[in-house]
């Protein structure tokens, strides 16, 4: 599996119709995003909707930040990319301070 360029990577949040939030970076956000779609049709899930960050050479660093901020308000984690309990507004918003703010993540 080849992993996204840290070079030329993005942040993405995606919300699952299920209540489900996945988080992560790629630098073929596109192919990625399409990917889960792919991947949760098989259990008849859909995605609602996902966000994308620009183009940065941080996002790959970030990543961390924002999946540390998702675990400590999330009711649930599954795995180490995925969420429940929290809204895609929220996470988006922590991803974009977090993107803003050098890796510190939002207090609330």
């Amino acid at each position: 599996m080849l992993r996204p360029d840290p070079e030329f990577s993005t942040l993405y949040v995606v919300e699952f119709d299920q209540g489900t939030i996945k988080v992560g970076y790629a630098s073929r956000p596109a192919d990625r995003i399409q990917g889960h779609v792919y991947q949760a049709a098989h259990f008849r899930i859909g995605v609602l909707r996902h966000w994308v960050s620009e183009t940065s050479t941080t996002a790959f660093l970030h990543e961390k930040a924002l999946i540390n901020w998702c675990a400590a308000r999330a009711k649930e984690a599954h795995g180490k990319e995925w969420f429940t309990g929290l809204t895609f507004e929220e996470v988006k918003a922590a991803a974009i301070f977090i993107l803003a703010n050098d890796g510190l993540a939002p207090a609330t």
